[in-house]
């Protein structure tokens, strides 16, 4: 008898053995050693972010925070004049021009345009060119001349001159007034609020200076 049950037990243990041996080995799989949708995730994390990996939203905010803490800027803020200028619709249009924005801190345009003179100059300069007369260098001096001869040689300048918006702008009485106000000027050579006017942030700056 046992003689003749002594394969199938043999056979049936072996089976027994493998079935434990395949059990414990199982629970000792790390989790980390399991691939698959389910299972530990390795995460990488960088603790620093470059900077050229940022966007640049939110640049002309900043730009405008900054001309609003400038001394130039508290200075201007009540200025009947200097809130009338950034409402016009002249100085608006224009101000996301960068030619116009770089004629604010030129010197020869701030001494013509405190005045009429450029606006004149200006005139006359077309009626010149149209094949007219020249009477109008009677009004005006010979450093004016030179000044006006300067910003002519400034790339885009002829073609500013054409705009109606600027013509209309330079005849201004309080924008005669802030070129030659000193708090104007040196806002005007500020890189923040020329990226402001750049951005089309001239309203915004009006509004601000409304309330300040």
């Amino acid at each position: 008898m046992l003689r003749k049950w002594r394969f199938p037990i043999l056979i049936g243990g072996g089976f027994l053995a493998a079935a434990v041996l395949l059990y414990f080995s199982g629970v000792r799989i790390l989790p980390e050693k399991i691939q698959g949708a389910i299972g530990h995730r390795d995460v990488y994390r960088d603790g620093q972010v470059a900077s050229a990996d940022v966007g640049t939203a939110g640049a002309a905010p900043v730009a405008v925070k900054a001309v609003l803490e400038s001394s130039e800027f508290k200075a201007l803020a009540k200025n009947p004049a200097f809130q009338e200028v950034l409402n016009s619709t002249s100085f608006n249009q224009l101000s996301t021009n960068p030619v116009f924005v770089i004629l604010l801190t030129n010197t020869s345009f701030q001494n013509l345009a405190k005045t009429n003179a450029l606006a004149v100059m200006i005139q006359n300069s077309a009626v010149q060119g149209a094949g007219g007369g020249g009477g109008g260098r009677l009004y005006y001096t010979q450093q004016q001349q030179t000044q006006f001869n300067n910003l002519t040689q400034i790339s885009g300048f002829q073609a500013l001159a054409q705009l109606p918006a600027f013509n209309t702008l330079l005849q201004m009485g309080s924008f005669q007034v802030m070129m030659g106000n000193s708090s104007f000027t040196g806002l005007a050579v500020l890189g923040t609020f020329q990226q402001s006017l750049l951005n089309g942030n001239a309203a915004n700056l009006a509004q601000v200076a409304r309330v300040f």
